[in-house]
């Protein structure tokens, strides 16, 4: 038991020092030496949490049980690494902080000596002859072969419902490994998926320390129960707005008896357009084992075309079993220019209109630098002069415009490409093909900088 000394002249632990194994857990009891003035909260502090972990961390002593053994549970925390680790507790007033003394620990590895299952958990079917393999881990190699018994410790599965190859596994000398088998037994029950624990006991004439690695599970997977037999499509909304998301949903009509892949394709009828009008974070939709549902997420952009009604037509199909769902179609609808824009597009529109409208290239260029932090392209027309030259005369889609190489729409965007393709040549690539058109959108409202930022809008990136 361990004293703990409230009496600061003569403070101090009286213990011997504590050992733990990783994984596993020890106790100790803990009392004071003398009754205290009033209710005392000792603290168990200072010691490294990646180590040793105590329940409870704070204890509570009165003058009515001041000399009663309180217990308390450490549990050594479990590593990759392959040494044992020391450290000490400290044992102060939780209100005052004032320290009462120290107790040593020790937390002995186990993955030095040790023999542990290769997974924590394994799967097998109970369909007649479906057999798992089970791979142990022998660290170090031994020298001289050994064995180990291996024992059912639990589950829900009957001793009927599998066999092991062996209750006494060799450990063969100067090898890595040792492995033994479990088959599923068939049955003619609709049971459900039943659980198999395993564990190490009983090392024949070999120095391994056994831990909660030594163990693992076999899920036995109910093969009676049939397969499914239709797979279905369906989607959070049919007519999505531009700048919103999707969800998808792939729907078996039973549970799933393994991980389940389900293939998403577009088919060529869509008159959508891959990433430009919408983006897929994956073609694919898990499903897994025991689940009916899985679901990916499909982003819909807001782009600057006046193109309500664009769809996208949506396949899914299984391997195993063999399964197609019925298509579905999702309908993209146009939000209206300047709808759902965040504030500071609000607010930056008039401002671009007027430089667009006035040519001023240059601030244009500075804006551009200040919004999506381009300095490059700031600097590259600022070698132009700060005011540009007026691009009047310059109409939607004529030559002077088309020539040099606009992308975007109405005389806003001709006369931004016009006065940059005369008046900074250098950095036609950089702005005119790039930022002309996104500036334009800004302006007209057809696009959100919030969106352009964070991807929404993704067909006129600021980046």
């Amino acid at each position: 038991m361990v004293v703990v000394d409230t009496d600061l002249s003569t403070r101090g632990v009286q213990t011997d020092p504590l050992t733990v194994n990783e994984g596993s857990t020890a106790e100790f009891t803990v009392a004071l030496n003398m009754e205290p003035p009033g209710a005392t909260f000792v603290s168990l502090t200072r010691h490294n949490t990646a180590e040793i972990s105590p329940s409870p961390s704070i204890l509570r002593f009165s003058t009515s049980n001041w000399s009663d053994a309180q217990t308390v549970t450490v549990t050594g925390v479990q590593d990759d690494d392959s040494l044992d680790e020391t450290g000490s507790f400290t044992f102060d007033n939780a209100r005052t902080a004032v320290v009462y003394g120290t107790l040593s620990y020790t937390v002995i590895d186990d993955d030095k000596s040790a023999l542990t299952f290769a997974s924590a958990r394994y799967s097998v079917q109970e369909t007649g002859g479906n057999v798992v393999t089970l791979t142990v881990n022998i660290s170090p190699q031994l020298t001289t072969a050994s064995s180990v018994t291996v024992q059912a410790t639990g589950g829900t599965a009957a001793s009927s419902d599998y066999s092991l190859s062996t209750t006494t596994l060799t450990l063969p000398a100067s090898m890595d490994t040792a492995t033994f088998t479990v088959t599923g037994v068939a049955d003619m029950s609709t049971e459900g998926d039943e659980t198999l624990d395993l564990g190490l006991v009983a090392i024949a004439n070999a120095p391994y320390f056994l831990s909660t690695r030594s163990s693992t599970g076999v899920t036995i997977v109910d093969t009676s129960q049939a397969p499914p037999s239709s797979l279905t499509l369906r989607a959070s909304t049919l007519m999505p707005e531009e700048g919103t998301t999707v969800t998808v949903t792939a729907a078996l009509d039973s549970l799933a008896r393994m991980d389940t892949t389900v293939t998403l394709s577009v088919d060529a009828a869509s008159t959508a357009t891959a990433s430009t009008d919408y983006r897929f974070p994956s073609t694919t939709i898990a499903i897994a084992a025991g689940e009916r549902e899985g679901t990916v997420t499909i982003t819909i952009a807001r782009d600057s075309e006046a193109d309500d009604g664009e769809t996208i037509l949506l396949n899914a199909t299984n391997s195993s079993p063999a399964l197609t769902a019925a298509p579905i179609t999702l309908t993209i609808t146009d939000v209206p220019p300047g709808a759902g824009l965040d504030a500071v597009s609000q607010a930056l529109a008039p401002e671009l209109s007027r430089l667009l409208a006035d040519g001023a290239i240059g601030a244009v260029a500075r804006r551009i630098a200040r919004v999506a932090g381009e300095a490059e392209a700031a600097d590259a027309a600022a070698a132009t002069g700060d005011t540009g030259v007026a691009s009047a005369g310059v109409a939607p889609g004529s030559a002077d415009g088309t020539a040099n190489g606009t992308t975007g729409s109405g005389a806003v965007s001709s006369g931004v490409v016009a006065g940059v393709g005369r008046h900074c040549p250098g950095c036609r690539d950089a702005l005119v093909h790039r930022h002309a058109p996104t500036l334009a959108a800004l302006a007209e409202g057809r696009v959100s900088l919030a969106g352009l930022l964070n991807g929404t809008d993704f067909t006129l990136p600021l980046h």
